[in-house]
């Protein structure tokens, strides 16, 4: 007995049932006589029982064609809404998606990203996962996540495909009153005289200062150590020492005069927004979907010069 059943062939035999009639059936289905009659002599064979009887010249559904009938029928019902459900045409998606990135995406970029695509697609579930890159890109290789969306330096590995990659400015940043804050370049060596705060050190920007400095034979001890880049805005706003954040988070603190950027010639940080995707992954119609709205979210964000 073959373990699979053809649907061409159960098309075949719930068409006859129906029609009650092998020449009728073969004329439905623009087949010749001989071909649905090979057919099903074919899936008698394959189950391994009779499914007409024969008499005369009608033909009569045995005990065996009457089950078969009625599980051909759901099945073929289940195969066109399969086949309608996978098939691209007007509908709105409406699928899940799972989205892994880090922290401080989550209070800056990600937002707006996730309202404009939920805009644009109501119908698609969305999860999102905050971790460090690491963990991301593990995540990433077991299929646990679609997208991974982060801020590092240039990732390049071979199971991943590199859809998207942003050039990110990363500031020195303080509130006006801070005694770096004179209207002119700030030196290296008088930035790190004076306290500063930064995120862990998990954190991509903060290793892209770390490995900056140690070119440069420095090295900076924080006062402070947040994964929570929200604590450190706000704790910058309040006079706090100066941080190294990318310039999107600072964005409206800078626009509302909480915050300024300090110039610092000698040290000047950017940083990639890089998302990826597995390559074993099959990129279905809702991951072309959010790649087609994120890339062109974050690229005007980036060309509007708000990064």
């Amino acid at each position: 007995m073959n373990e699979y059943l053809d649907l061409k062939k159960l098309h075949s035999f719930v068409t006859i049932a129906e029609t009650g009639s092998f020449a009728r059936a073969a004329e439905l289905l623009s087949y010749s006589p001989a071909t649905i009659t090979v057919q099903i002599q074919q899936l008698e064979r394959e189950l391994g029982t009779c499914l007409f009887d024969r008499i005369g010249k009608k033909i009569f559904l045995t005990n065996d064609g009457r089950r078969l009938y009625h599980y051909g029928q759901q099945l073929l019902r289940l195969s066109e809404e399969t086949t309608d459900a996978l098939r691209v045409d007007g509908s709105l998606p409406g699928g899940r998606l799972r989205i892994g990135t880090i922290n401080s995406l989550c209070g800056g970029l990600l937002p707006p990203l996730l309202q404009s695509f939920h805009r644009h697609y109501p119908g698609v579930s969305i999860s999102v996962t905050s971790d460090t890159p690491a963990n991301l890109y593990e995540h990433l290789s077991y299929n646990d996540l679609d997208f991974v969306l982060v801020l590092d330096e240039p990732v390049c590995r071979p199971d991943f495909a590199s859809v998207l990659r942003l050039p990110m400015r990363v500031e020195f940043c303080a509130a006006p009153t801070h005694p770096l804050n004179t209207g002119s370049a700030v030196s290296l060596d008088a930035l790190l005289e004076h306290p500063c705060i930064l995120t862990e050190k998990d954190a991509s920007y903060r290793r892209t200062l770390e490995r900056a400095l140690a070119e440069r034979r420095r090295y900076i001890a924080p006062i402070l150590e947040s994964d929570d880049t929200g604590l450190l805005i706000q704790l910058l706003t309040q006079g706090m020492g100066y941080s190294v954040l990318p310039r999107f988070l600072i964005q409206d603190a800078l626009n509302s005069g909480a915050l300024v950027t300090l110039p610092v010639p000698d040290l000047e940080l950017e940083i990639q927004l890089q998302m990826f995707y597995h390559t074993g992954k099959y990129v279905d119609r809702e991951m072309q979907l959010f790649l087609s709205v994120a890339s062109r979210h974050l690229s005007q964000l980036v060309q509007s010069g708000t990064s």
